[in-house]
């Protein structure tokens, strides 16, 4: 891709043994004089674009806190402000994600089919106060949640993984024994399990609302 030749690029870059190692090997790719583009466009509406986003994870907010207050408000302001980059459509984990700081479903008591231990405590240190910063400086921004995993007793290898992705146990804690084949899910296809799941998330809506965040 081209750019303006008046923008000033850094290609910023971080790796485990050398974090924010900075390169300046970019450069600007000259068109043909004699380039013709054409670009035809029609009344027809085929699709919509609801808006452009991010995904709110533990390991972000947990990176963000570690900035000064004031470093923290200026990332936030520059990706959600409508000034900024106006991230107005975003995605939120149901429980643990890949960006999570461990595994935690928001029931993890076995057979609790009524979802009574259903909560949000841990949310509400981490997620919660992420999302309401980011709410605002953009109160339009929408908010869209799903699962990484379901709660851990609801599958049959009774792990939040699926597998190690090649790297052994160490990688997830994963015994080979609980493995599964890819890409199942290992959820308990079973009426109990699927009504259960469907009030988790009813839950998990309702429990959102009450923080002032919709869903």
């Amino acid at each position: 891709a081209g750019f303006v030749n008046a923008q000033n690029l850094e290609w910023i870059y971080s790796i485990e043994a050398a974090p924010w190692q900075k390169e300046k090997s970019i450069h600007p790719l000259k068109s043909e004089a004699d380039a013709v583009i054409d670009i035809n466009v029609s009344n027809q509406k085929a699709q919509y674009i609801d808006g452009f986003g991010g995904c709110f994870n533990e390991m972000g907010w947990d990176a963000l806190m570690a900035l000064s207050p004031q470093n923290r408000d200026n990332v936030i302001q520059n990706l959600f402000s409508p000034l900024q980059s106006n991230y107005t459509y975003c995605r939120m984990p149901i429980g643990a994600s890949d960006y999570g700081l461990g595994f935690y479903s928001l029931n993890d008591v076995s057979d609790d089919f009524n979802m009574v231990n259903f909560n949000i405590h841990r949310d509400r240190y981490i997620l919660s106060p992420y999302i309401k910063a980011a709410l605002q400086k953009n109160p339009d921004m929408k908010i869209f949640a799903s699962p990484w995993c379901l709660p851990a007793w609801m599958k049959s290898n009774n792990h939040y993984a699926g597998n190690t992705n090649g790297n052994g146990p160490d990688y997830n804690g994963m015994p080979e024994e609980k493995i599964t084949e890819t890409p199942t899910t290992a959820f308990k296809m079973e009426r109990g399990y699927l009504k259960s799941y469907a009030l988790y998330f009813t839950k998990f809506i309702k429990a959102y609302e009450k923080e002032g965040i919709n869903i």
